[in-house]
């Protein structure tokens, strides 16, 4: 799934995993994200870094609800 597909509806997130990523860009990881959104598991995969590490101080209140949003230049849950 796309991010630009997710962006401002609402998803809860079930897990999360941190790899390396292919793309040589950033940090050089990337992030397996599972959501729920619109009553349907999915999963999406993106490289930003402040996705990444709000998706890990809120692990341990998996799962949560949140709306993906676009701030400026940032990819940020609202």
């Amino acid at each position: 799934m796309r991010l630009a597909d997710v962006l401002g509806k609402p998803i809860v997130v079930l897990a999360y995993q941190i790899m390396n990523s292919k793309f040589d860009d950033n940090n050089g990881k990337c992030m397996k994200l599972q959501i729920e959104m619109d009553g349907e598991k999915r999963i999406l995969f993106t490289g930003s870094q402040v996705l990444q590490d709000l998706t890990q101080k809120y692990a341990g209140m998996i799962p949560f609800e949140t709306t993906i949003i676009r701030q400026n230049r940032y990819i940020t849950f609202s």
